[in-house]
């Protein structure tokens, strides 16, 4: 296919742990920020001044929440719980449409929180988020 042209339809991007697409996710999100700090000081007078920090980023995402889904609620929860290692350890992350020309964008990271919400008469849900650990690249596919 060729890239993607006109406004992203959110229904074809997916996050993706190594090469397996996280399962049943309903909406998911990708966040840079930059941490600028404050460098004033007694000799600024009334103005602020600002300073470069450090970049960082997370990934998040929802979806429904399903036992027999593969590389669903499951996988991440073994992800967070360091699958029987004492600490978890970083993995690899990619939000995509995974259509040859369009932007993916990856890095290393950890998952930080994994929720399940099991409401009253309504669909199971699951959402999480991941803490990058490091660079966020970007690569066409």
């Amino acid at each position: 296919m060729a890239q993607t042209t006109d406004i992203i339809d959110g229904r074809i991007m997916g996050i993706y742990n190594g090469a397996n697409l996280i399962a049943t996710i309903t909406g998911c999100s990708l966040k840079i920020s930059h941490a600028a700090r404050d460098s004033a000081n007694k000799d600024s007078g009334k103005w602020g001044h600002t300073l470069s920090g450090r970049v960082g980023w997370t990934m998040s995402g929802n979806g429904k929440f399903r036992f027999d889904a593969t590389h669903g609620f499951a996988e991440l929860f073994d992800l967070i719980c360091g699958a029987g290692a004492a600490l978890p350890t970083p993995a690899t992350f990619l939000i995509s449409t995974q259509n040859a020309g369009d932007i993916d964008y990856s890095g290393s990271g950890y998952l930080t929180d994994l929720q399940a919400d099991y409401p009253d008469s309504a669909d199971s849900t699951y959402s999480f988020t991941i803490k990058g650990d490091g660079a966020l690249t970007k690569a066409t596919h």
